[in-house]
Parts: C-alpha cells; sequence; structure tokens
C-alpha cells in the first residue's frame, strides 16, 4: 500500500482513508487520528501509564539513588521510553495494516455522530451529541490539517486562529465595547 505524504506527521493512504494524523494527545495518552470516508478512528498509541506514571516513578528512583541528577535522569528515561513505546505501536499498526479497524482501547466516532468539529490553535474539539472530545497536536499541525478538515467536515468545521496577547485584548475590547478602564469591575453601592 502506497502512502502520500500531504504533511509532516499527516498522511494519505488509500481510497478509504482520507488521511492520517500521527501524533494527537487526549488526556495523557497518546493516539494516532485515522480518518475514513464515514468516520474518525482514535488507535491508541500509548497509555498514560506510559506517558505519566512511568516517567513519575524513574524520576522518583533516580532521586533516592542520586539525587537531584538521578531525578533528572530518571524522567529522561522514562519520556524516552515512552517515545520509544509509541513509535513501536505506531510501526505496528502500521506493518500489520490495522489502521481502519477498532481495537479494544481505540475510540471509534462516526461522522454521522459529530455536530460540530472546532480548530482552535493546535487543539482539536470533535463535538457530538452530549460527549465531547479534545485532542492536542505538535506545533504547526493545525494548519496542515485545516484544509482537509474543512473538506470532509464542512459546514460543521470552525477554526479558529491564533492571534497574540495584544491583539486578544483589542479584540476583546471591540466585543464588549467597553471602555479599557471598565473591563473586570463591580458596580459600586
Amino acid at each position: 500500500m502506497r502512502k502520500n505524504i500531504l504533511a509532516a506527521g499527516v498522511t494519505s493512504e488509500s481510497a478509504s482513508i482520507r488521511f492520517v494524523i500521527d501524533r494527537g494527545v487526549v488526556r495523557a495518552s497518546i493516539y494516532q487520528l485515522v480518518f475514513l470516508n464515514s468516520k474518525v478512528i482514535l488507535k491508541r498509541l500509548s497509555s498514560v501509564m506510559v506517558t505519566v506514571i512511568l516517567a513519575f516513578v524513574l524520576a522518583v528512583v533516580g532521586l533516592t539513588f542520586l539525587f537531584i541528577v538521578g531525578a533528572s535522569m530518571g524522567g529522561i528515561t522514562g519520556f524516552s521510553l515512552q517515545e520509544f513505546l509509541t513509535q513501536r505501536m505506531r510501526n505496528k499498526i502500521g506493518s500489520e495494516m490495522q489502521l481502519t479497524s477498532v481495537g479494544k482501547s481505540d475510540i471509534e466516532i462516526e461522522y454521522d455522530d459529530i455536530l460540530e468539529v472546532r480548530l482552535v490553535k493546535s487543539r482539536l474539539y470533535l463535538i457530538a451529541g452530549n460527549k465531547s472530545l479534545s485532542a492536542s497536536f505538535p506545533r504547526g499541525y493545525s494548519r496542515k490539517m485545516k484544509p482537509m478538515l474543512e473538506n470532509i467536515f464542512e459546514s460543521r468545521f470552525t477554526s479558529e486562529e491564533s492571534v497574540r496577547a495584544a491583539e486578544a485584548a483589542e479584540k476583546e475590547n471591540e466585543k464588549s465595547q467597553h471602555p479599557r478602564g471598565d473591563r473586570s469591575k463591580f458596580p459600586r453601592r
């Protein structure tokens, strides 16, 4: 099966797969997002046990033996081990052609169930009825994903551009139509 690279970390494989995002973080677990013609599948690459607890335990063990140097070495070792295990799982999914199948720790969401899709800075929000899911991505992914998400979700898709703090303050002033000194003050009795 031939892969066409659309952007770093975003690929398209076949007619049924629209595109794949290699790394998305939901809570503290790492997922690979696979957008098909009718649904999105989040393939779990690494769980919270590996991402947070392993690094913490190795840092504590390092702290007991070598104090601060040991704690930093343990934390770095935990992070490196997490990255290794994540990449190994990503390779396994690719080599066994499991991108379109749903495993026990994977999440599957039908497009018909999704009411709204929002891309805000480097975070993707999928809202389906009374459930919602938030996935964050590495810097730069959102601008590469935006045209593809617009194509898939059309009118259900919205995005917000990243703005600087000064521009955000000006925008907020325009929305509230209050002078800057009156913001966030309670009326006096």
